[in-house]
Order: C-alpha cells, then sequence, then structure tokens
C-alpha cells in the first residue's frame, strides 16, 4: 500500500467516524426533544384533569334558588345597566 492510499483511507475512516459521531448527536437531541415533548404532554393531561374535576365538583354543587349561573349573570348585568341609566337621567326640574 503507498502513502497516498494509506491517506485516503483514513480520511475516509474520518469521514465515517465524523458521520456516525452527528448521527449518534442528532438521536440523542431527537430522544430528548421527544422525551421533552411527552413531559410537556402529561403536564397539559394532568392540569386538564384537574380543571375537569374542580368544573364537575363545582357543577354538582345544588344553587341556592337552582337558577342556572350564566341566568343569574346576565340577570344582574341588567339590573345594573338600568340603574345606571336611571341614574343618568337629567332632574325634571333642569339645570337653573
Amino acid at each position: 500500500m503507498t502513502s497516498t492510499e494509506t491517506a485516503t483511507k483514513s480520511k475516509s475512516d474520518e469521514q465515517r467516524a465524523a458521520t456516525a459521531s452527528i448521527k449518534q448527536l442528532r438521536a440523542q437531541d431527537a430522544a430528548s426533544a421527544m422525551r421533552e415533548y411527552q413531559q410537556e404532554r402529561l403536564g397539559v393531561l394532568a392540569r386538564t384533569e384537574q380543571l375537569r374535576a374542580l368544573r364537575l365538583s363545582r357543577d354538582s354543587q345544588p344553587s341556592n334558588d337552582q337558577v342556572p349561573a350564566a341566568i343569574k349573570q346576565r340577570n344582574s348585568s341588567k339590573q345594573r345597566n338600568s340603574s345606571k341609566q336611571r341614574t343618568n337621567k337629567p332632574s325634571p326640574m333642569g339645570s337653573q
């Protein structure tokens, strides 16, 4: 074997080693990213379960007069709006 053949073979071995190293780093990065994604997904699922349990607990408690909360809120906002309109009206005497 000549010196040029040996140099070419060693460069080829170096390139293969570098390529293998890069592939290994990419595989590690991919595995790390997948673990991170799965952890975030589990966190989202856990928070969703907690919120669902809170909502079901809230919804299972009986209301005082069995009127849905949305209707109560709508009625109270109407009352506030009508009281504001009454207070903004000018007095019958006018301004003197």
